[in-house]
């Protein structure tokens, strides 16, 4: 072969190895076709879970007979659904746990959690974590604990 024809050649071989398509319409002559990129934008893939202020300072009461109950929502702020996982309260006479369900895109759910005995000496205070026990794997695990506390 002449080296005119070889070199031309190789190049075309190496972007056929890289993916893309190649044809010989004449031994010196040589067209190179590349794939087509994808049409309309690429979403990108979020999963993000946070606790949602609903109430002053993350204080959100009910109460149930003499029990006094802390009301947690839990948004699902990102583009993907995520799975159930569970939140925790760390209040400061103690810890309280609960499932939240598998949350569509943009859905919220709410769980009661029961404020321990001796936890409004004077004020109330406590930290949320959705996502306890790092089940979602989320884009964003920096915004997945709020501080918060209820007036005495």
């Amino acid at each position: 072969m002449t080296r005119a024809f070889v070199r031309p050649m190789m190049l075309a071989l190496a972007l056929v190895a890289a993916g893309s398509t190649a044809s010989f319409a004449q031994p010196s002559r040589w067209v190179v076709r590349f794939p087509r990129p994808p049409i309309g934008p690429i979403q990108q893939v979020i999963t993000d879970i946070a606790p949602i202020n609903t109430g002053w300072n993350f204080c959100t009461l009910q109460s149930a007979g003499t029990q006094l109950l802390l009301v947690v929502t839990v948004k699902n702020q990102g583009n993907q659904s995520v799975p159930a996982t569970l939140v925790a309260v760390q209040f400061s006479s103690g810890t309280r746990a609960a499932s939240v369900p598998a949350l569509a895109p943009g859905a919220t759910a709410s769980v009661l959690l029961v404020i321990p005995p001796g936890c409004f000496q004077s004020d109330c205070g406590f930290s949320i974590t959705v996502d306890a026990g790092a089940q979602v794997q989320e884009t964003n695990e920096s915004n997945n604990t709020a501080g918060g506390w209820c007036i005495g």
